[in-house]
């Protein structure tokens, strides 16, 4: 027995070691690199880097295109969160109480989510270009005006809210279908014998049970939503008037276009920090009654 536990031990590290390997290389030391560089004046152009402590951090206070991409992140989560929870439940409740083409429906909607995101922004691009676009297009056959979507301050960052939120649905509709699944039958027949509704059932036993993956999927999509780049990056540029300008997307163009590494990875260790308070707020608000 001891022999079988060795070579059980020996075959769980070997298993796990390549993971742990890239894990260490992507994850970890590019963590604490950002770290070590934002307490330097690491600029790419040049050959003397010098310790300048929080001054970086300092530096966002009076920054006022970090500010604006700062507040333009969180409203793009804000935006982006209850817009795709909203829809991605009932869709997927729907889908559990069909009895043909699920398989087909299930594909369809996860076949965004595995579909790059560089090629869904030109796509949606096109859709909201103000002259020939099909979204202005099929206003017109209505007498509504067209708009100039990524051209606006004000209807530039909801466009690529909407544009997100699409290729990202399928996700949380796969993930709460499987929920869906796995609930145990017998609630719900003891509720129809009480005369409980559809109601009655989705209030008090489907969000209940439904509790722990709701933590989950809350947690998933936000942190996918702070870290929105492609979209912002193809579609806009981060304009008009940086209206859409991003946090990840004005780390990436002060990191690679201004080569100011230093002050870039500050504003990385910033976007951790938010990522991690987020996580832990919904954490607490969604933890079930075993986990106190």
């Amino acid at each position: 027995m001891y022999f079988l536990g060795i070579k059980h031990g020996r075959f769980v590290v070997f298993s796990l070691a390549p993971m742990l390997v890239l894990f260490v290389v992507l994850t970890v030391f590019p963590t604490v690199a950002a770290i070590w560089m934002s307490f330097f004046n690491y600029n790419l152009m040049r050959p003397v880097h010098p310790f300048v402590g929080l001054a970086n951090y300092r530096r966002m206070l009076d920054d006022a295109v970090f500010q604006k991409s700062l507040f333009n992140t969180i409203k793009f989560a804000a935006l982006t969160l209850p817009l795709n929870i909203v829809l991605s439940l009932p869709i997927a409740i729907a889908l559990n109480s069909i009895k043909r083409l699920k398989t087909f429906f299930r594909t369809a909607y996860f076949l965004p989510t595995v579909t790059s995101l560089v090629a869904i922004s030109l796509i949606w691009l096109f859709l909201y270009d103000p002259v020939n676009g099909l979204i202005n297009t099929v206003l017109g056959w209505f007498g509504l005006p067209s708009y100039a979507w990524l051209r606006d301050p004000r209807l530039a960052l909801p466009a690529i809210v909407v544009a997100y939120v699409w290729q990202d649905l399928g996700y949380n509709i796969v993930v709460f279908l499987a929920a869906l699944q796995g609930l145990p039958d017998f609630y719900y027949e003891a509720a129809r014998i009480d005369g409980a509704n559809f109601w009655h059932e989705f209030r008090y036993i489907t969000l209940p049970l439904l509790k722990p993956v709701m933590g989950m999927v809350f947690i998933l999509t936000i942190i996918s939503a702070v870290k929105v780049f492609a979209p912002v990056q193809i579609m806009t540029g981060g304009g008009p008037m940086n209206s859409t300008r991003v946090l990840v997307f004005h780390i990436y163009e002060t990191a690679f276009s201004l080569f100011r590494m230093g002050y870039a990875s500050a504003m990385a260790v910033v976007l951790l920090i938010i990522i991690l308070i987020l996580t832990l707020i919904q954490r607490w608000l969604f933890r079930t009654d075993w986990e106190y």
